[in-house]
């Protein structure tokens, strides 16, 4: 009798413990499952964004850059000293915001706050000032931003790209989609109001404003030319110095440098393929459903030649500009490199007239 009192009171000991057993198991799949959330949640975005270019390349694309899991990027916890993105429009803005993004795994703004983050948690604020102006006042907001990272981009291709963007919307074409025909170019490029010779003092004006801005705090400006960026030899190493200069801000902790290759890699080279197959879906879509409401709906996908004619006065008016940039900031070695670039781009470019 006593040792089957035993026996059950081991057998209800044994049960007692794997019952105990079994809610700290299932308390721990929770736990790893809520954290697990949080890190399945910030690679969607990224996910997203890639897997249909990832699909359309060949692993063998990948190998040179490694893998690197990115992280969607947030809002900062912490607020933040801003930095502003400045660029002349058609100058990659988009790009340089997504990979700047990339490298840090903190969201970007813009001056107007058109996505109501405010200005102290994202880690840079995207503006076109001077050429553009700012909603809110640009020197009101200035006075919190003490750094920048300006974009310079050749404004023989600046414009077109600019062109292209006024192009699409006037035709209700998505963005990045296409490239207006050279009647259409020549037609803007030639208008007195807003065409090229307007644009190229526009870009005169937005360069001397960044050099002259930052003339005597030059380490609070980091200049990097778009072509530099999206060089397959040459942007890895400017994403570096771009992630490098943006980890100064306290609360700023970018990649890990042997990663910032791969990150480059995947925005720089893969975002254009992913917006092109994007667009192309989208343009279907709409094409149907303009179709649908209106028989006579013209809808491009023309793409257009990468390089626009000028004639032989704008390619000397531009290397005008050059020149008297040159002047005007020759004690900037970074500055004359990619000034100098400019002029030899230009001055081999042939003139098309009429």
């Amino acid at each position: 009798m006593q040792f089957r009192i035993l026996s059950c009171r081991l057998l209800k000991s044994i049960i007692s413990l794997c019952f105990i057993l079994l809610i700290e198991r299932s308390s721990n799949i929770i736990s790893n499952s809520t954290v697990t959330q949080d890190q399945d949640d910030a690679n969607q975005s990224t996910a997203r964004l890639l897997s249909t270019a990832n699909r359309s390349l060949s692993i063998n694309t990948l190998q040179p850059y490694g893998d690197c899991p990115l992280s969607r990027p947030r809002l900062s916890p912490h607020p933040l000293t801003p930095t502003w993105q400045a660029s002349f429009p058609g100058s990659g803005s988009r790009m340089s915001y997504h990979l700047i993004s990339a490298l840090t795994g903190i969201r970007t703004g813009d001056d107007y706050d058109s996505h109501g983050f405010g200005y102290d948690r994202v880690v840079v604020v995207k503006t076109h000032y001077p050429v553009k102006t700012v909603m809110n006042g640009f020197w009101e907001l200035d006075g919190m931003f003490p750094r920048a990272v300006v974009v310079l981009r050749n404004p023989m291709d600046a414009i077109p790209s600019y062109f292209n963007l006024l192009y699409e919307r006037s035709n209700h074409l998505p963005n990045h989609s296409t490239r207006g025909p050279n009647e259409e170019w020549i037609k803007y490029r030639d208008d007195p109001s807003f065409g090229f010779s307007g644009n190229i003092q526009l870009f005169e004006q937005f360069a001397t404003f960044w050099m002259e801005k930052y003339q005597y705090s030059r380490n609070d400006m980091l200049l990097v030319s778009y072509e530099e960026l999206i060089d397959d030899d040459l942007g890895p190493t400017t994403s570096i110095r771009m992630a490098d200069f943006l980890g100064e801000t306290e609360g700023v902790e970018p990649l890990p440098r042997d990663l910032i290759p791969c990150a480059w890699h995947k925005v720089v080279k893969y975002k254009e393929m992913k917006l092109r197959m994007e667009n192309e879906s989208n343009t279907k879509r709409r094409r149907r459903t303009q179709e649908g409401n209106n028989n006579n709906a013209q809808y491009s996908l023309r793409e257009g030649p990468k390089r626009r004619p000028y004639t032989a006065a704008q390619l000397a008016e531009m290397l005008s500009v050059f020149h008297r940039l040159l002047l005007k900031f020759s004690g900037d070695s970074v500055f004359v490199s990619v000034i100098s670039s400019y002029i030899e781009a230009v001055s081999s470019t042939l003139p098309v007239d009429g």
